[in-house]
Parts: structure tokens; sequence; C-alpha cells
């Protein structure tokens, strides 16, 4: 039997998706801190506020972006899986905040980094086998998913220039009659379908 593959998680994010386009102010440093999304004791270290795009960078790694009619909360990890996620927190505190829009539906996402001896190899033998459709070509992104309770799971792999191979996990739940709080309150269920019923059927 092949010897199961060690994740390395690179950043969690949850996105909103909202049935209008989010106003880029609503995740300006000011804003955020005086509606208490953010810990007081947090510093942006870089922000971007457009008529079309909104972004606040914290020192913590945590980065929140408005684009379009999504509100994406990201935080870099570089490491296992956490029990804790401040990205998680504060999407839950803006959605909070702002339970007068109406969300359409949610992204709970882990981007994923292998640990893989030798990843170009490894993507080609896992994903393109048995492929004859293009013949000479190599893969660089393949996309596969599947129903996962209320969720779909979408997984993406994609081939990095330097070589490493980043698999993005994304449980995308449409939200129907259900609150977006709600939805982002399951993400520990989520994680552990991820974690002991999906990588671990990923071989090396």
């Amino acid at each position: 039997m092949a010897d199961p593959i060690a994740w390395k998680v690179q950043h969690a994010s949850i996105v909103l998706v909202s049935t209008a386009p989010i106003d880029p102010q609503s995740i300006s440093a000011d804003v955020l801190s005086r509606n208490q999304i953010v810990p007081e004791d947090w510093h942006a270290t870089n922000e971007m506020n457009t008529p079309v795009l909104g972004m606040t960078q914290y020192r913590n790694g945590a980065v929140l972006r408005a684009e379009g009619n999504r509100c994406i909360f990201q935080q870099t990890v570089n490491g296992g899986f956490q029990s804790e996620y401040d990205a998680h927190i504060l999407a839950e505190n803006y959605a909070d905040a702002s339970r007068v829009v109406p969300y359409r539906s949610i992204g709970i996402n882990w981007l994923l980094e292998p640990d893989l001896d030798e990843p170009r190899r490894w993507l080609q033998r896992q994903l393109a086998s048995g492929s004859g459709f293009a013949p000479g070509f190599q893969p660089i992104s393949v996309k596969v998913a599947k129903r996962a309770g209320a969720a779909t799971c979408n997984l993406t792999f994609n081939l990095q220039p330097g070589g490493a191979v980043h698999v993005d996990c994304n449980f995308h739940i449409d939200l129907g009659n259900r609150t977006a709080i709600e939805m982002m309150r399951m993400w520990p269920h989520f994680q552990e379908n991820l974690t002991s019923d999906i990588l671990p059927t990923i071989i090396r």
C-alpha cells in the first residue's frame, strides 16, 4: 500500500457571495475596526480601495478582499490544519454586522500542498494516466467534484511554475433558506470530511 500523503495548509479562507456588489468600503480598516469585526490590537499593513475592489491586509497574515459580489476572508497558515482560524471568525463577525445583506452562497476553502518527491510526475500519473484525448499534452490543472452533504466539494490540482502541486479545496454551499452564519459554523464538519474521508483517498 502506498504511503499516506502529508498535507501542508498554505492558507484557509471563507468567501461570502452576495446577490449584489459588495461595497469595498465595508472592508476598509477603519470600518472593520469601528464595527468590531477585527480585534482592536490588529494593525493593517496594506490597504487598497477603489470603486470596484477593496483589500485590507493585516500584520498577522489575514487579508480581506471585496471583489464584485464576493467578500473573501483569507488567513496564511503554512502548517497543519487548525482547530480555529482567524479568517472564519472575521467572516462570521462581518456576516453578523451585515446580516441585512442577502447572501446567496458561501465557500469554505483550504489551499493545500502535498509533500511529494516528484510533484509533476505524481500529477501526471494520478490524473492523466489513460487519458488519450490529447496525446503529448501534460496536465497543469485538473478539477474534480463530488457532493458532500449540504455542500459540493471541488478539488482543483494545479502544477505551480516552481514544480510544486497545489490543491485548492472548496466546499461550495448554496444557502437557500439557511443563513451564512449558520453554514459558516459548520466549517469543522467540512474540515473533518476533508481530512478523514477525502484526502486519505488521494494516494502518493
